[in-house]
């Protein structure tokens, strides 16, 4: 079950662990106790009402795309919740063929999808007369939440883009938004439609360390709860509030710090360490290549554009591609890196398909 706290923050609780009388638990994020109940045959019951009435058939299917079948689900509860139908693709040609087939309302588009690139997606269904009124937001990866503090510019025809750890908050808005324009006053368009931007000025990036408080989420569970702890021993008795229990208590899951976003980490970016060369570690070290430059590739346009035309791509996007390079050498272990250059080999593919699409 998922419980809010103030802050924010939806915490993640293991329902086997909770007692007749319910725990109390501290919010990793805040520091708020926050106390849980086991919910109520009757309380169960409304929200399996609530979920019915959310999924019935009244307005526009959204396609989710994305292949990991956890994001899918993740995406596809947030949306049924607040009213969508939804249908899923795992791959770009899946979602090619059923947008073209099925004509839903609106795409949700993950940028690094395999077997079609998401910018090559979108130029081929809003070049269809049959399905150019399909509504598209891209996914962005974003696979280090301090890199990127702009707006993209152009997104490659999309209606609009979101960052993943935006998606509980923000996308169901941006749907409502673009199918249904006329229900939007000005002023609730304009908030629907900075929501999933920085606040920061246009270009600007933070130091690497530099703390802002919109971006708590990025910070690692394993860092947060060292720092949890830290502070706690140096209250009396060696805990917070005279009461050990609270932050130590089984019932909180670890993945309840930021849960939006720890899920989609946890899925892209967080490649297991092996002994060998494991099929499903090669797999996530390619998939993480792909997110990387297809992110690159999201947030400088005009640059990608220009340098394929001109043949100085690289060039163009040495700091960008660099900085890629670090968090994936950072991230994939050694024995899977030196079996092949899966980074390069992404890139290789992207200008493979962007110079048939982009440069004309």
């Amino acid at each position: 079950m998922i419980v809010p706290c103030e802050c924010g923050a939806k915490l993640k609780i293991n329902e086997a662990k909770l007692g007749g009388a319910g725990v109390k638990v501290r919010c990793p994020r805040c520091g708020n106790v926050v106390p849980v109940q086991r919910p109520s045959a009757e309380t169960g019951k409304r929200a399996e009402q609530h979920r019915a009435v959310s999924t019935v058939p009244s307005g526009p299917v959204v396609l989710v795309a994305h292949d990991s079948e956890m994001v899918r689900d993740t995406i596809t509860s947030v949306l049924q919740d607040a009213g969508f139908r939804v249908d899923t693709a795992a791959d770009g040609v899946e979602a090619l063929q059923k947008a073209t087939e099925n004509k839903p309302g609106a795409l949700v588009l993950d940028v690094g999808l395999p077997g079609i690139y998401g910018f090559e997606l979108c130029e081929r269904l809003k070049g269809n007369q049959e399905t150019g009124h399909i509504k598209i937001i891209l996914l962005s990866s974003v696979y280090d939440m301090r890199r990127y503090k702009r707006t993209p510019v152009n997104l490659y025809g999309a209606d609009d883009y979101i960052e993943k750890h935006h998606i509980p908050d923000f996308l169901p808005s941006k749907l409502k938004k673009l199918l249904f324009p006329d229900q939007f006053s000005s002023s609730a368009e304009t908030k629907a439609s900075d929501a999933g931007k920085s606040e920061l000025p246009e270009m600007a990036r933070p130091p690497a360390r530099e703390f802002q408080p919109s971006l708590l989420s990025e910070r690692s569970i394993q860092d947060d709860t060292a720092a949890f702890q830290a502070m706690a021993a140096k209250m009396p008795g060696g805990h917070t509030s005279g009461n050990p229990s609270v932050h130590e208590s089984p019932a909180v899951l670890p993945e309840s710090f930021s849960l939006e976003a720890s899920i989609f980490q946890k899925e892209e970016c967080d490649i297991p360490k092996v002994e060998a060369a494991d099929p499903a570690a090669v797999e996530k070290a390619r998939r993480f290549a792909r997110i990387i430059v297809s992110d690159i590739a999201l947030y400088n346009q005009e640059a990608v554009v220009e340098g394929l035309r001109k043949g100085t791509l690289y060039e163009l996007l040495k700091a960008d591609i660099q900085e890629g390079r670090d968090i994936y050498d950072k991230r994939v272990p050694e024995v899977i890196r030196g079996q092949k250059d899966y980074y390069q080999e992404a890139f290789d593919n992207f200008v493979h398909a962007a110079e048939k699409k982009i440069v004309r």
